[in-house]
């Protein structure tokens, strides 16, 4: 490193200056919801049915059983579709939207294999589906 520095590039100039934030510190951004549901999830020509851990507006953690991990690596585009049923007034609760595969764990002590997804559809339909699927799930309290 230079001296007194570090090797970390200065931030774009008009970029204020923050710190990372301090380990086990609460990084997400968008609320979180554990479900019961499963997704189709579609990855390298692949269709696979998988648990949802927690889905919220920016992706969703999907559980993976001991060798059921799919053929996804960082960076892939994958297609999700969720049918969590009907919301109380009837309406169908059910989205297809597209993902980049954030993260593949492979599960490690106290914890299983997942792979984590951020959402990447803009659609304005699909969109709007998937907030109605997060306003049923913070009406029921899930």
């Amino acid at each position: 490193p230079p001296p007194g520095g570090s090797n970390r590039p200065p931030p774009p100039p008009g970029t204020p200056g923050k710190p990372p934030p301090p380990p086990g510190a609460e990084r997400r951004v968008h609320e979180r919801f554990e479900v019961l549901a499963q997704v189709q999830l579609s990855a390298g020509g692949e269709v696979s049915l998988v648990p949802v851990v927690n889905i919220s507006a920016g992706g969703v953690l999907l559980g993976l059983e001991e060798g059921s991990l799919p053929r996804a690596t960082p960076g892939d585009r994958v297609s999700v579709f969720m049918d969590v049923g009907t919301s109380s007034g009837g309406a169908e609760l059910c989205v297809s939207l597209e993902a980049e595969v954030i993260r593949v764990s492979q599960g490690s002590a106290g914890r299983s294999p997942s792979i984590a997804l951020m959402w990447t559809s803009e659609e304005p339909e699909s969109v709007a589906q998937l907030a109605a699927i997060l306003a049923h799930m913070r009406d029921q309290g899930s």
